[in-house]
């Protein structure tokens, strides 16, 4: 298809670590932003040079649309210019001696001047610049460092834009204002985009499509509410945040729920439906545990859990609290629940977790 981004390859280094991606993209689908996500020396980064030309695998290709970039067995390798890749790296590299007007002609050059001269006055209308044009990077807030940034990448009409990282050299305050900058600048320049991240806050804020990277392997694309709801393997639940991801087993189901026992607790969960078992995950996010003083009655969809608190742990606005009820069981509650309840180490609490909490992944 001619919207269509394929990437299948292998890339080895020399202490032994390999990175095998497959991987499939409509460019054209909207929603445009595909995160690769997942832990610090997963790959992340390796598959986003490698997509841009700035490393060559060992193994397979690299195809956009009926072009191919990167076809091992045909020894096919284009450069990152022949691409027509925009990247954004981590520090934007924007050239300090010169100005935003001269950073943003820098990938101009050998266009005609009154094309270069159109072009630069459509990027500072486009990332609100107009007034910078004279500054020198050092001159520029953080915001307005990544607008340039960004207006000096779009600026030669790549077809596919790479972003590595684009808000981990920011401080935290920064960053945290900036993601929905940077998302409804994405949004508007309308070009399929690529950005590699390990926080997950910024792949929910920014991305619209999630794929895993894992070990060297892409474990699971899928939109950002599937991959971070139903995790499909304890990798990807890992990497996505869920506190809790402990190996269970399905004793019995009936009228919709299923009986798990892990370890010393027997819990119940929402029949998935499409989990065999009896070797499963059982997947716990810690903002689904309801902490209680009273020991309640069960109910039919609540697994009640009485334990003795491990530890208390604030979060800024939020406290993070581990249980050890037979099983260990991380809760994040607010700090006005916290302080009602008055939760100190060496209470004992009760845990609520609904069946409809619990995520059940086939053990393999």
């Amino acid at each position: 298809m001619a919207d269509e981004l394929n990437i299948q390859i292998e890339k080895r280094f020399p202490k032994g670590e390999v990175i095998t991606v497959g991987l499939e993209l409509n460019t054209r689908q909207r929603p445009a932003v595909t995160v690769l996500f997942g832990p610090s020396g997963s790959g992340k980064t390796t598959i986003l040079r490698c997509l841009a030309g700035l490393e060559q695998p060992e193994s397979g290709f690299i195809s956009f649309g009926n072009e191919s970039w990167f076809d091992a067995a045909r020894g096919i390798f284009l450069s990152p210019q022949q691409r027509r890749i925009g990247y954004l790296f981590q520090d934007y590299a924007l050239f300090p001696h010169l100005t935003v007007r001269q950073n943003l002609e820098y990938g101009l050059a050998r266009q005609p001047r009154s094309r270069r001269q159109k072009r630069i006055t459509e990027m500072v209308a486009l990332f609100q610049l107009s007034g910078l044009e004279s500054r020198y990077p050092r001159q520029l807030s953080g915001g307005q460092l990544q607008r340039v940034a960004l207006a000096r990448t779009v600026a030669p009409e790549p077809r596919l834009l790479l972003l590595d990282e684009p808000l981990s050299a920011l401080d935290d305050p920064t960053r945290s204002r900036l993601r929905s900058e940077l998302r409804q600048l994405l949004t508007r320049v309308g070009i399929p985009a690529l950005l590699v991240t390990h926080d997950r806050t910024e792949a929910i804020a920014l991305g619209d499509w999630l794929a895993v990277v894992v070990q060297g392997r892409i474990q699971q694309v899928g939109s950002v509410q599937e991959v971070f709801g139903r995790p499909a393997n304890h990798l990807v639940a890992s990497s996505v945040g869920i506190e809790t991801v402990l190996p269970g087993r399905i004793l019995a189901a009936s009228n919709g729920l299923v009986t798990v026992q892990l370890n010393a607790a027997t819990l119940l969960a929402a029949d998935p439906g499409d989990v065999e078992g009896p070797e499963v995950y059982v997947c716990i996010r810690a903002e689904e545990v309801m902490l209680s003083r009273t020991a309640a009655g069960r109910e039919s969809a609540r697994n009640h859990l009485a334990g003795t608190v491990a530890s208390v742990t604030p979060e800024g606005p939020l406290v993070r609290v581990v249980l050890e009820c037979g099983i260990p069981l991380v809760a994040l509650i607010t700090k006005p629940a916290c302080d009602e309840l008055n939760i100190q180490a060496g209470d004992t609490l009760t845990a609520v977790v609904k069946a409809i909490s619990l995520h059940l992944i086939p053990r393999i």
